[in-house]
């Protein structure tokens, strides 16, 4: 499967400016490159770039998501020394570390409007959010998805879960 990605290397990733803005999921188990490419490269997020970080993060991002439009190359390849959950022969980064990885022709596909089962625009719900559950005990909410709408909490995640969503009834 490793000709749909390319590994770039290791970058430097920080806190308040992230390299790739996107963090679907941790996880804990099955983290490696294979994993985060799939979540990482479908029609919700349409990334270009994923990386891997403290051996149980995935990022995903376009070159464009942050100020630097430049991703920084750490100062060496040692830098990334956290294995894979999933396939220790693997990177998954280190700290403040990504191993960066291009997605290989990725193809944006078109939404529809509202996925089967989901009310259409001016139905009778109200889409207030979207949630990931992870494999820890929090529900992590993800507001660094830009596209808004119901299609956006349809995909999956990279422990086999999909992203939830949270409705409000509107009043008659």
């Amino acid at each position: 499967m490793a000709d749909k990605y390319t590994l770039l290397g290791c970058y430097v990733d920080n806190r308040t400016n992230r390299t790739l803005p996107v963090q679907p999921v941790s996880a804990y188990r099955t983290n490696c490159a294979q994993v985060c490419h799939d979540f990482c490269n479908t029609p919700q997020l349409q990334a270009m770039f994923f990386g891997l970080e403290y051996g149980t993060e995935c990022w995903c991002g376009t070159k464009g998501n942050h100020d630097n439009s430049t991703f920084q190359l750490a100062a060496s390849p040692d830098e990334c020394s956290y294995k894979c959950p999933a396939d220790p022969t693997e990177s998954c980064g280190g700290d403040f570390r990504l191993s960066l990885y291009s997605i290989r022709d990725p193809t944006p596909v078109d939404l529809p409007t509202s996925p089967p089962g989901v009310p259409p625009p001016g139905g009778r719900l109200l889409l207030r959010r979207c949630l990931a559950e992870g494999t820890a005990v929090r529900v992590r909410l993800v507001p660094q998805v830009r596209k808004t709408g119901a299609a956006v909490c349809h995909g999956p995640l990279a422990e086999g879960r999909s992203l939830g969503s949270a409705w409000q009834p509107l009043s008659s």
